[in-house]
């Protein structure tokens, strides 16, 4: 069984060598190489491999696993591409944030100015489950827009943690969302 494992992890080491930085091309010219999107085209190329893993002896007998690869992943693009723009939309609001200057000047605009805190209230609910330091993680990477480097540089640790905190940051939030108490 050892050997089947190592031999397993050699393959699959050697799969992602061979085809993610191909992959990762792909899912960012689906989104138009934007840089807030960059989070869901490697999610997607990470569920995609993910996938092989799961269906490791049908995969692996696959005569075109490249090819395989490509169709899982254009169909998980299609999926995120379906929420990516107001899954953006709605993490990019800071909940502290003030409300724009317009609305600061002109109190009489009070459809905007309820409007915004209705906004607010939402991105409140949508925060609830988090603790502060993901609440903060997110505010520093959709808020103020840096780069899992610069945060991971901030926070003393490697942007490949920062990237995995804000993968399981969203798979809570899209966990919320489908339990049905999020109204």
């Amino acid at each position: 069984m050892d050997d089947d494992r190592k031999r397993k992890e050699a393959f699959f080491e050697a799969l992602y060598r061979a085809h993610y930085r191909r992959l990762l091309r792909q899912a960012n010219a689906f989104f138009g190489y934007k840089k807030q999107f960059f989070h869901l085209a490697e999610d997607a190329v990470q569920e995609t491999f993910f996938q092989a893993f799961q269906s490791y002896e049908a995969f692996s007998r696959h005569p075109n696993q490249g090819a395989w690869l490509t169709v899982v992943l254009r169909r998980r693009l299609y999926l995120y591409g379906k929420e990516a723009e107001n899954l953006e939309r709605l993490l990019a609001l800071d909940e502290n944030m003030l409300p724009p200057a317009a609305l600061q000047n002109e109190k009489d605009d009070m459809e905007a100015f309820l409007q915004w805190e209705e906004t607010q209230d939402l991105v409140r609910r949508l925060t609830e489950p988090l603790n502060e330091k993901e609440k903060r993680l997110l505010h520093l990477y959709y808020g103020e827009q840096k780069s899992a480097a610069e945060i991971a540089a901030l926070w003393g640790t490697n942007d490949r943690v920062i990237r995995t905190k804000l993968y399981r940051i969203r798979k809570k939030i899209k966990k919320f969302l489908k339990t049905g108490f999020f109204c």
